[in-house]
């Protein structure tokens, strides 16, 4: 039986994190607190860790299955990376994949010939979404569990991407300090106006979306805005 040991500040958010890598919750594990003691540095007390060893529950159906599930778990990056070398074959792209991964994500950087990039990117990314849509798609159904998120990129398109919009917002925000009036972008992507809230919370300046599906766009008000 395969043992699993996890840590974090509290024995809930290590069950937490036990239950997203395994994909399975806390009904089908058995979970052992090991210890909850002290973080220290130095002889200074800077917060608490705790540690737990988890196992998974046998079960009628036999534990095999479950088993089988933690390892497909274990490498969905695997699948993600082999799902899109099939679909950049089928599409006769020809590239590179480069693969990293986050606590949240997996990132699969696409290095492709220059006379494809901008097809395989798309207009402001559309066709990266589509490959990156169905590549989570196809490892949701063969993992058949909650997973990271995988995410297809292009020569760090995504990452100058945010870079971009976060200049339009600076800009954005330097027109309403100047003018005292509210600035309306265009219609954008859900998350290119999440990069849009988040750039102008940081300097003080209140935003709201308005519109509805694709004409959805973001307001930036003067602090003073009520």
């Amino acid at each position: 039986m395969s043992e699993y040991f996890f840590q974090d500040k509290t024995s809930e958010k290590a069950i937490e994190k036990a239950e997203k890598e395994l994909g399975l919750n806390k009904e089908s594990l058995h979970i052992e607190v090991l210890e909850e003691k002290d973080k220290s540095l130095l002889g200074m007390k800077w917060g608490k860790i705790c540690s737990i060893k988890v196992t998974i529950k046998p079960q009628s159906t036999g534990e095999a299955s479950l088993e089988e599930r933690v390892t497909k778990v274990e490498n969905t990056a695997g699948i993600a990376e082999e799902s899109l070398k099939k679909l950049l074959k089928l599409t006769d792209i020809q590239g590179d994949i480069e693969l990293s991964e986050t606590n949240d994500e997996i990132i699969l950087n696409t290095n492709v010939n220059d006379d494809v990039e901008a097809l395989f990117i798309g207009r402001r990314g559309k066709n990266l979404d589509a490959f990156q849509y169905i590549v989570n798609k196809i490892v949701e159904k063969k993992v058949n569990c909650k997973t990271k998120r995988v995410i297809i990129d292009c020569e760090n398109y995504r990452a100058r991407r945010i870079g971009r919009i976060e200049g339009m917002a600076h800009k954005a925000i330097m027109t309403v300090k100047e003018s005292g009036e509210y600035y309306t972008f265009a219609p954008m992507k859900a998350d290119e106006r999440r990069i849009i809230h988040m750039t102008a919370k940081k300097e003080g300046f209140p935003t709201e979306s308005q519109g509805e599906g694709i004409e959805k766009k973001v307001v930036i008000f003067p602090p003073n805005h009520i």
